[in-house]
């Protein structure tokens, strides 16, 4: 019975000794606040680049017609990146195709355009990219 109750005590100590060194690496970073952790100032240019253009929290935006992504060029510039979901099944569908890849692209831009994003002057590109 005593051996039983040493080995019942070292597992209990063990497991509080595990969440003990979980709990402290979780802690406080190894800087304390001291000074800003390496990345931290392209972090503070992404959140002020999105609150200028607050559509950026709403991306990626997917749906069963299209996706809009972004990325920051330059840590400055945005481009929009749209991969519109047509579906071309045989050859003798591509005009069809192309209609509907056409309707998406407007409903991408007027996504867009409903969020705040001037269309016309944004850099916008597209995949398929050889639909106009």
């Amino acid at each position: 019975m005593n051996r039983n109750r040493r080995i019942f005590i070292s597992i209990v100590f063990g497991i509080v000794l595990v969440v003990l060194i979980i709990l402290g690496s979780t802690g406080k970073s190894k800087n304390d606040g001291k000074e800003p952790e390496k990345g931290s100032q392209s972090v503070q240019k992404e959140d002020a680049i999105k609150n200028k253009n607050p559509v950026l929290y709403d991306l990626p935006y997917e749906n069963s017609h299209f996706k809009i992504e972004y990325v920051l060029l330059n840590n400055k510039d945005i481009q929009y990146s749209i991969t519109l979901y047509g579906i071309l099944n045989r050859p003798e569908q591509y005009s069809s195709y192309v209609e509907q890849i056409k309707q998406y692209k407007q409903e991408a831009l007027t996504f867009l355009s409903n969020s705040g994003v001037d269309t016309t002057k944004a850099n916008i590109k597209y995949s398929p990219d050889n639909i106009q």
